[in-house]
């Protein structure tokens, strides 16, 4: 007879219907964003660390779902995967700078950047990639139309928070990142670039101007997605399935 405890040590908790688990994004998700929008329009003392609370409610709650539905399905760190990682940060670097205009180190003391460093890596990189490389994926099962497409079209939906561009960058940005996870890059592997390359875009060599305009940008962009989208459909394989 198998024993009982070694059932529910290896899955403490059945998953939860496909609908249940959308269900628990949007709560989580929505009103995050909607916080946001409405932080960065009154702009209120303490938003700094408004942002902060709010990552850390969605990084707690990231891991709970993770440690109660989803730590036999998604494997946050393995061995292999890291060149996808790696391609995905240099790839997503260079197009960054060709189009925009950086300004090195502006006003920013070392110790602000570790801060900021730490900020990036964990309640940015780590948590994005959890809720939607990780979560949302094992949530569509690896499936390529709706983890990959229909995820970085939510990536890009809770960044509105900034403007519809910004949001557009970021689900052509997510759209590269599912791509490496779906060839099989590891979440903290993801993280690392993820929150690397905010942090440089950010604090290190934050864009002072595009050197094009955001009309064409509104152009580039989608076809961007699309040659990312259809490079994934060219060399997908059944074995490179993300764990």
């Amino acid at each position: 007879m198998t024993d009982v405890s070694e059932v529910t040590e290896a899955n403490p908790q059945p998953v939860p219907s496909t609908f249940r688990l959308v269900a628990i994004w949007i709560a989580v998700f929505v009103p995050a964003t909607a916080l946001f929008i409405l932080l960065e329009r009154t702009r209120p003392p303490g938003l700094y660390w408004w942002s902060w609370l709010i990552a850390s409610a969605q990084l707690a709650i990231g891991l709970w779902v993770y440690r109660h539905y989803y730590r036999d399905q998604i494997s946050l760190w393995t061995v292999r995967g890291w060149p996808w990682a790696a391609a995905a940060f240099l790839g997503l670097s260079v197009i960054w700078y060709t189009i925009g205009i950086p300004t090195f180190w502006p006003d920013r003391t070392m110790a602000v950047a570790g801060l900021e460093l730490f900020k990036f890596l964990v309640f940015i990189g780590f948590t994005e990639e959890l809720w939607f490389r990780g979560i949302w994926f094992a949530m569509f099962h690896n499936r390529l139309v709706p983890s990959v497409i229909l995820g970085s079209v939510a990536f890009g939906l809770i960044h509105l928070a900034h403007d519809p561009v910004w949001a557009l960058f970021a689900a052509a940005f997510g759209a590269v990142f599912a791509a490496a996870r779906y060839r099989g890059a590891s979440i903290v592997q993801l993280a690392l670039a993820h929150g690397i390359l905010n942090w440089t875009m950010k604090l290190v060599a934050p864009v002072s101007e595009f050197r094009i305009g955001h009309g064409i940008l509104l152009l580039v962009l989608p076809a961007l997605l699309c040659l990312v989208l259809s490079a994934i459909l060219l060399f997908w394989r059944h074995e490179k399935q993300p764990g």
